[in-house]
């Protein structure tokens, strides 16, 4: 187990959202888009820099697999327009929350798009239902509510769960890793925010607005921040252990919950609100555990074998859930299921 693995994946994704938070809270930044377009530019300057020192060559996609990039290039603009102002419209603790509830989301969509995929186990309903539970009293306890903010907040867990699909569909069509993916699908995004950048947004009036050094620093390390959220996921994803990944999430909510509550949004929520917030943070701890023993009870054990060394059993299957279908197409379905449900625990922190 690598700590300071896992403790750089907790200091980048907390250091982002705050920041975020702060760049739309404290220095009133105008449109998400243009932090969009900056954090873009940030990811693909990092990219050539690696590729043209040969730290890191890229290698992109074949030609006749771009059209896979296309729905995932899609998802992601939306996932991040709409997670961004969505943060701008919210107080931190409501954002953290109600992003808790993109599992439902991704359950549902798995059900619908991923057809081969097992059923849901009753733990991880059951932990769902808390979440969604918590999520809804804490709403109703929100002393800041804002409609097109929560709006937007459920479009960006639907955006992002279309976004983990996508990605794996994606994985499967290409065959290349998350950060060739990554650059990819920027390539392709990019030219399209700036160009609804240069529509939607008034470039005179915000290169005209005096800079103060502090919102300077705040945007820059937004920008940096980007870039490293997608090298401090894959190094604790690669390093540590599920057990791991699941504190080190949980601890990031939590920090998250206290920055909000004693700096950005005090006095934001009622006590039944703040409960509620609680209840959607122990259904996200439930669910981190359900995922953990599942994950757990698929590890491979050794077959047993006859005197002359043959398997008795070619494959031992343990089963979860109520799976729909048998032999490769279970193991594949169970496969694309534990990606997107482990890349919930790492979605959207830009």
């Amino acid at each position: 187990m690598s700590v300071w693995a896992a403790v750089y994946y907790v200091s980048v994704s907390s250091c982002l959202t705050v920041v975020n938070k702060a760049l739309f809270a404290r220095f009133a930044l105008g449109s998400p888009l243009v932090l969009v377009v900056a954090q873009n530019a940030a990811i693909l300057c990092v990219a050539a820099a690696l590729h043209l020192s040969s730290a890191y060559p890229l290698a992109l996609p074949a030609r006749d697999t771009w059209r896979h990039m296309l729905p995932l290039a899609v998802a992601f603009v939306a996932m991040v327009w709409t997670g961004l102002a969505a943060i701008s419209l919210t107080s931190l603790m409501m954002f953290n929350t109600l992003r808790k509830t993109s599992v439902l989301v991704v359950m549902l969509l798995e059900l619908v798009m991923l057809p081969a995929a097992p059923l849901p186990s009753p733990g991880v309903i059951l932990s769902v239902c808390v979440i969604v539970g918590g999520t809804l009293l804490a709403a109703a306890g929100d002393l800041k509510y804002d409609r097109a903010g929560y709006l937007l907040a459920l479009g960006a867990n639907l955006s992002t769960a279309l976004y983990l699909i996508f990605i794996k569909r994606a994985k499967d069509a290409t065959g290349l890793d998350s950060f060739p993916l990554l650059v990819a699908n920027t390539l392709i995004t990019f030219p399209v925010v700036l160009g609804l950048s240069l529509v939607l947004v008034d470039w005179r009036a915000q290169l005209m607005t005096p800079m103060a050094p502090e919102f300077a620093t705040a945007f820059a390390l937004s920008c940096v921040l980007a870039v490293a959220i997608n090298h401090s996921i894959y190094l604790n994803t690669t390093a540590n252990s599920p057990l791991t990944q699941s504190v080190s999430a949980q601890i990031k909510d939590a920090l998250l919950f206290l920055v909000s509550y004693f700096i950005f949004d005090k006095g934001s929520t009622s006590t039944r609100g703040t409960v509620g917030v609680l209840i959607s943070f122990l259904g996200g701890v439930m669910y981190g555990v359900v995922k953990l023993r599942a994950r757990q009870g698929k590890v491979p054990r050794s077959p047993p074998v006859d005197s002359e060394g043959k398997d008795l059993l070619k494959e031992e299957e343990i089963p979860e859930g109520n799976p729909r279908v048998e032999g490769e197409d279970s193991q594949h379905a169970s496969s694309s299921s534990r990606d997107t449900s482990q890349a919930v625990a790492h979605q959207l922190e830009s």
